[in-house]
């Protein structure tokens, strides 16, 4: 019942300043959690966070998202100059959300976080990253009769730790567009320089009659949100004794609770190639 913890940022999926990260390996294995999570950003429409209950790991794998959704939570959010708004619950999207046009999410800021359910009290706290990277350019090529390769070049925000999740959406035949797998990005030796980083992706599916225009998101995310959408991404679901557990971080703070409350900031640019070359 992986959906029922999981939110992705747009299609990507996508901790210096928040609270120490906690070790959530095997919090799922028994027992049933409150699990939040929420990840706010200047350049989103919607605040949305998350409240449910989570399924024990061998429980019942028949049940439905809308059976662990929380409903009469509190949810509420407050800034550096301790303004504070309640979110209300979209029974329609089943979330708690309010436009940011009503409660600005400015970049750098520090935000708090607190949910109250069944008079239990949760907390985390988050800061939005202070920049915004632009993308220089997207390119693909082929490599095989299967799969292309598609690449990003940014230059890297000089003289501060940065964290990067890449994420490329493509047409297809059908009704859906393709989501290629995120490329997870740091700037490890590379300090206010050209960034450059591909992945490979498989063309079946995507369109080959005509010039593919496609389009390429750039995050600048906390580190505790990298590390766990990283998670998400190594995550296939298969447990063997064999393999190394994979490590969920948590930063939500409160008895038997689990989740992230995360900033970002991110970039967007469309690009183009034709296959028929």
């Amino acid at each position: 019942m992986k959906n029922i913890y999981i939110l992705f940022i747009g299609f990507l999926i996508i901790l210096a300043s928040c609270e120490t990260e906690s070790d959530a390996s095997g919090l799922f294995d028994a027992e049933e959690l409150t699990v939040i999570q929420g990840f706010i950003s200047p350049q989103a429409e919607m605040i949305v966070i998350e409240v449910a209950r989570s399924e024990p790991r061998f429980g019942n794998n028949n049940s439905l998202f809308e059976d662990f959704v929380i409903p009469d939570a509190e949810v509420r959010i407050k800034n550096e100059d301790s303004v504070e708004i309640v979110l209300p619950f979209n029974a329609g999207t089943r979330q708690y959300e309010i436009s940011t046009e009503t409660f600005k999410i400015i970049s750098g800021e520090s935000y708090a976080l607190e949910v109250t359910v069944d008079g239990k009290r949760f907390t985390a706290t988050c800061q939005v990253p202070e920049n915004t990277v632009d993308i220089i350019s997207s390119e693909v090529a082929e490599k095989d009769q299967d799969f292309n390769s598609v690449n990003i070049r940014f230059k890297d925000v000089e003289n501060i730790r940065n964290f990067y999740v890449a994420g490329f959406n493509f047409p297809t035949s059908g009704f859906q567009n393709a989501e290629v797998q995120n490329l997870f990005i740091t700037d490890t030796n590379k300090n206010g320089n050209i960034i450059s980083s591909s992945v490979d992706y498989d063309t079946f599916n995507i369109r080959t009659d005509t010039i593919i225009s496609y389009t390429v998101r750039l995050a600048n995310v906390e580190p505790i949100l990298f590390d766990y959408l990283k998670a998400v991404s190594n995550d296939t679901g298969f447990e063997s004794p064999f393999l190394e557990p994979i490590v969920y971080p948590t930063n939500i703070k409160g008895d038997k609770s689990f989740g992230i409350f995360a900033g970002f900031t991110e970039s967007e640019k469309k690009a183009s190639y034709d296959p028929r070359n």
